[in-house]
């Protein structure tokens, strides 16, 4: 059965990684998820020079016709990134740059990389799965594929960081493997997983046997939310290291905002919000119903929930900034995973108030799925989907799925 999955892969990618999941060779499906991933990237369309894939091509043609030494790329790196620690990306671009002048090809090698995290982590629902509440399921899985779609490798340096981070983060609560060095790889590919790392450490120094204090702060969280957003800038400006400052600055602009505004419409913001929202009711039905019931009988159940609130409380507080939705969607990941663990392998939903809960926000889960696929249309190439493997790794035409509905 594996040899036909990658089989139907060679025919379109589609048909492999559905066989592989219908006969539930998850194993094989990670591997293929990975495979699909670095081919989204090597065939990644830049439909407009607003995307962030566009500047990083040319980052990559100046490494590349200017000649840039080592050196001279990280001087490069210093005078564009204002000396925040995340130089990784910039490495990898002097590295391609010494073997080849393809844009393809270094999306390519950056798909490796976020390819693996991300297969990884869909991996973790994979091996959870037990059967039960299948269309529940299917749908957390499918939210949680697209919040982080793998058309974020245009944005790499951030997305590929957050599935690092959930990836270390599953395996030091789920699996007891404490692999810190992923950690070390999150803050040199994006300065901003400063902030989850250091809510890490501070949960599991004073928090983690305080989940009633979590609670509350959970709550305050939504009243701080509504702060004006150059308020709470010039707040976290003023507590950040020096080295953060200007970039919470930028973050937390006025003219930022509305450059980030442009990247959606107004319905999509909208059902992002109630998908924020969601999960938010979830978590606080869940301390309700289940902590005591659950939690309190499984430690390594009541850990993982307690830090996920905590994160859910200090991200809550950003949400409201120009880019706070992002550590959003990684609060979103870890609730989505958490509901899918308790749904296979507890019987915390066999309260009424729960289940119904949570197929409420199921239906808002639905419109978030396609809210997100609707954003990953500009940039995942059409023949990716439905075309043939091998004549897209030969030829690698671009053309955007968005073309389909112009």
């Amino acid at each position: 059965m594996p040899l036909v999955s990658y089989f139907l892969f060679l025919i379109n990618p589609i048909l492999g990684i559905f066989n592989s999941i219908w006969f539930k060779s998850f194993k094989n499906a990670e591997n293929l998820i990975w495979i699909f991933v670095v081919l989204s990237s090597y065939s990644f369309v830049i439909s407009s020079p607003e995307l962030d894939a566009a500047t990083r091509k040319d980052i990559f043609e100046l490494i590349i016709y200017q000649r840039l030494s080592l050196l001279e790329t990280f001087e490069l790196f210093f005078l564009e990134s204002e000396k925040s620690p995340d130089f990784i990306e910039y490495v990898i671009y002097y590295a391609v740059a010494q073997f080849t002048d393809s844009f393809d090809i270094l999306f390519l090698v950056l798909g490796v990389i976020f390819g693996f995290f991300y297969s990884r982590s869909i991996g973790f629902f994979l091996k959870c799965y037990c059967g039960k509440y299948v269309l529940i399921s299917v749908i957390l899985v499918l939210l949680f594929a697209m919040i982080n779609g793998f058309w974020n490798i245009n944005a790499f340096r951030f997305f590929c960081a957050v599935s690092m981070f959930f990836y270390f983060t599953i395996n030091y609560f789920v699996n007891d493997r404490k692999m810190y060095w992923v950690l070390v790889l999150c803050a040199c590919l994006h300065y901003s997983t400063l902030l989850p790392i250091s809510l890490f450490v501070l949960y599991l120094t004073f928090f983690y046997k305080r989940i009633g204090v979590i609670y509350t702060i959970f709550i305050l969280s939504f009243v701080i939310s509504f702060l004006p957003v150059a308020v709470f800038g010039s707040i976290l400006s003023a507590i950040a290291p020096d080295f953060l400052a200007s970039k919470v600055m930028t973050y937390t602009d006025s003219d930022y905002a509305a450059s980030l505004s442009k990247g959606g419409t107004d319905w999509s913001i909208y059902i992002r919000g109630f998908v924020f929202f969601a999960v938010n009711v979830l978590m606080i039905l869940l301390y309700k119903y289940a902590r005591f019931k659950v939690f309190k009988a499984n430690v390594k159940y009541y850990r993982f929930f307690g830090f996920i609130m905590f994160l859910g409380a200090s991200f809550n507080a950003l949400s409201q900034l120009p880019s706070g939705y992002r550590f959003m969607i990684l609060y979103t990941m870890f609730v989505l995973f958490f509901v899918f663990v308790l749904l296979q392998q507890t019987k915390v939903f066999k309260h009424k108030m729960l289940i119904e809960s949570l197929k409420i926000s199921c239906g808002i889960f639905v419109l978030g799925i396609f809210t997100y696929i609707r954003i990953g249309l500009d940039m995942v190439n059409f023949y990716l989907i439905f075309g043939n493997t091998i004549q897209l790794v030969i030829e690698n035409e671009k053309k955007a799925l968005i073309e389909l509905f112009k």
